[in-house]
């Protein structure tokens, strides 16, 4: 299938497409939080397979559940937020190289039909979906409905078979090689500037996720309303490994510019892990085995 332009190291190959979040289309607060997890989830999948920086796209009539602000907050952080009220379709192709869309939330089926009806290789996440009843329309007309791992990680493979067309050896790229052509310093390309952009972000949010997952021993936020001085005591209950990846992700995120004021406020608020030195509890074990011979000959006396 021809693009509307060349690939270039500008493009967003892959797309995801938020249909149908408005309060309006929720019953309960309970079903919007279901649904936001759900494509949570999603995120995960693309992250553990391929890591791909994807747009976000939000075809908004009115507001959005407070459920799914933070799907919008990370595609602003990453410059790949687009809200657009109508023709979307006919424009992400030929202003962002997109070809591959995934599609998530209420409205699905409609907009899927759309997608293909504009030549644009179209995915369903069933899982991240609601009124989803019949798809024998909808694979009639070439929509791919990935119900899980397998079917979804083909289509990534299929978006990211094209970028690897720009891309010969990711993360490599053809810029590499006319800057060391013309004589000039390395550089990051568009793509590889964007992605690390995206990836750092991602990165550090779900640092954060992993933290606060199993909750707060305590009252969060811990201060007074009235009087932030006054600090309750508390601590997340999350693992050394997630401590560590929540340090080293802020890290990371602050050597590239990021703002990591909230996660900063998290981490303050994680236990404290001994650090086990393994030669004094090897003398510690030696010691109590002393003790423990001593005794038993004590006893036997």
């Amino acid at each position: 299938m021809s693009s509307a332009k060349p690939p270039s190291c500008d493009d967003t190959v892959l797309a995801v497409i938020y249909t149908g979040i408005q309060e309006s289309c929720f019953a309960s607060a309970s079903d919007a939080e279901a649904l936001a997890q759900d494509i949570s989830d999603l995120e995960t999948r693309i992250w553990k397979h391929c890591r791909e920086r994807y747009l976000g796209i939000f075809p908004m009539v009115g507001p959005a559940a407070p459920q799914f602000a933070k799907f919008g907050k990370f595609h602003l952080a990453t410059d790949t937020c687009h809200v657009i009220a109508k023709n979307y379709l006919e424009l992400i192709r030929p202003y962002n190289g997109t070809t591959h869309v995934l599609i998530v939330g209420t409205a699905a089926a409609a907009t899927a039909l759309e997608a293909k009806k504009h030549g644009l290789h179209t995915c369903i996440f069933q899982p991240a979906t609601r009124g989803l009843d019949s798809v024998e329309e909808l694979t009639t007309a070439g929509v791919v409905i990935a119900d899980a791992d397998p079917a979804l990680n083909s289509f990534l493979d299929a978006a990211l078979a094209r970028r690897a067309g720009v891309h010969p050896y990711i993360p490599e790229c053809f810029c590499d090689a006319i800057m060391d052509k013309a004589g000039l310093p390395p550089a990051w390309c568009a793509y590889k500037r964007n992605n690390f952009l995206w990836r750092t972000t991602m990165r550090l949010r779900r640092a954060i996720s992993a933290v606060t997952a199993e909750g707060f021993d305590g009252v969060w936020p811990p201060y007074k309303e009235k009087d932030p001085a006054l600090r309750y005591k508390g601590r997340w209950r999350c693992t050394q490994a997630e401590k560590e990846e929540l340090g080293e992700a802020m890290d990371q995120a602050s050597g590239a510019g990021i703002h990591i004021g909230d996660a900063m406020t998290i981490y303050t608020y994680t236990p404290s892990f001994e650090q086990v030195n393994w030669h004094t509890f090897w003398l510690l074990k030696q010691e109590v085995e002393t003790l423990r011979a001593q005794l038993a000959a004590v006893n036997t006396k």
